[in-house]
């Protein structure tokens, strides 16, 4: 149902009903006699069932492929954050035929997997269906697309099953991790590969990090380097939260951009006060974004105010404020509306709906709007 300001009525659209529609539009799909809309809002989100099968039957195996020769453990007392910190260190290294051995092996299952063909065709078919739903024209020849798009990917798994052998990757990989009580407070990962042994490439990721209860810091770099270029990013924050005062600064910079959140908050008796700065500077160019205001909470409502101000050297000395109020409240219950008070675009047909929307719905707007901004415009 969708309700608007400028209508009386509510509008109504049934997932059978829009099925219906959507044939009728395109005779060449055949879509499921009832749409189902719950899948529809949630279509960003993987099933559970799937979720889990993928943890099982791929990093499962995964797991089981790695050689038990591949780790190495040891105590090391290493410094994080100026502290100094006793450690438990963990490294795996594999070397090229063991990496290719295990990289064969998912893409040999994947390539066969009908359980995963089914999952990224629910998956492909939901997203082509969210983005025609208001465009059913969009989704014609939409099963052949799919089945076009399955067999590519089946066909990718097998290309980059033939070309593990080609790959070069002569330091084979390498991951370290240092413990502390069961967290990992430093990461050092590198892997060297190219098409041959003179173009590779090399990736990395170091960093440290502490997660305290009240306080929370981490520093890590992400690297790449080849024959022809190399860069790194870098993000750094420091997250904190103690008795309702709450501040957070977190830095990412990657060569000459630099960009910045800053938030300095107070949570207090269900009132929360904050100033969040969002910024970057780039060469000479700097600008950002301030975001004020307070929140109250009280049971199960909520009122806030909130206070956007967009200024930068992009602007040329002109700033722009949005200020926001928002109420909310949480209900027990949706109450349906009467069905004397509903449009039900399901039984119309298009041409229907179609002069509906071009006479009762446009004029209603047309007029709802020239209301709003007054005869002056």
């Amino acid at each position: 149902m969708f309700s608007f300001p400028f209508l009386d009525e509510l509008l109504q659209i049934k997932d059978n009903d829009l099925a219906r529609l959507i044939e009728e539009e395109n005779p060449d799909i055949k879509l499921d006699d009832s749409l189902d809309f719950g899948k529809f809002f949630e279509q960003n989100t993987l099933p559970e069932e799937d979720i889990e099968y993928l943890k099982k039957e791929y990093l499962g195996m995964i797991y089981d492929d790695l050689p038990d020769d591949a780790f190495n453990t040891s105590d090391e007392k290493i410094d994080v954050d100026g502290k100094s910190v006793k450690t438990e260190k963990i490294k795996m290294h594999l070397t090229e035929k063991q990496l290719k051995t295990i990289l064969s092996n998912v893409f040999t299952k994947a390539s066969k997997d009908k359980k995963l063909m089914k999952i990224i065709k629910d998956q492909y078919q939901m997203q082509e269906f969210g983005a025609g739903l208001f465009a059913p024209q969009q989704t014609a020849g939409m099963d052949a697309m799919t089945d076009e798009m399955i067999k590519d990917f089946e066909q990718a798994m097998k290309d980059a099953n033939k070309g593990l052998k080609d790959i070069k990757i002569p330091d084979g990989m390498t991951s370290t991790i240092w413990t502390n009580d069961k967290l990992i407070v430093k990461r050092d990962f590198s892997i060297k590969a190219g098409p041959n042994k003179d173009q590779l490439g090399t990736f990395h990721v170091k960093g440290t990090q502490t997660l305290e209860k009240e306080k929370q810091q981490f520093a890590y770099t992400f690297g790449y380097k080849d024959q022809f270029d190399e860069g790194d990013l870098k993000i750094d924050g420091t997250l904190s939260n103690k008795d309702g005062k709450i501040k957070n600064a977190i830095k990412l910079t990657v060569a000459d951009t630099e960009i910045d959140f800053d938030a300095d908050e107070t949570l207090k008796d269900g009132k929360r006060d904050f100033e969040r700065k969002f910024t970057f500077k780039e060469n000479d160019e700097s600008g950002g974004l301030i975001w004020t205001g307070d929140a109250d909470y009280d049971k199960d409502q909520m009122k806030s105010n909130h206070k956007l101000t967009l200024d930068g050297d992009f602007l040329q000395g002109t700033k722009i404020a949005l200020n926001l109020k928002n109420s909310a409240k949480t209900i027990k219950k949706v109450t349906l509306p009467k069905e004397d008070n509903v449009k039900d675009l399901g039984n119309m047909k298009l041409d229907e709906i179609e002069q509906y929307f071009m006479n009762d719905v446009s004029q209603k707007a047309q007029q709802y709007f020239m209301q709003m901004v007054g005869p002056g415009l």
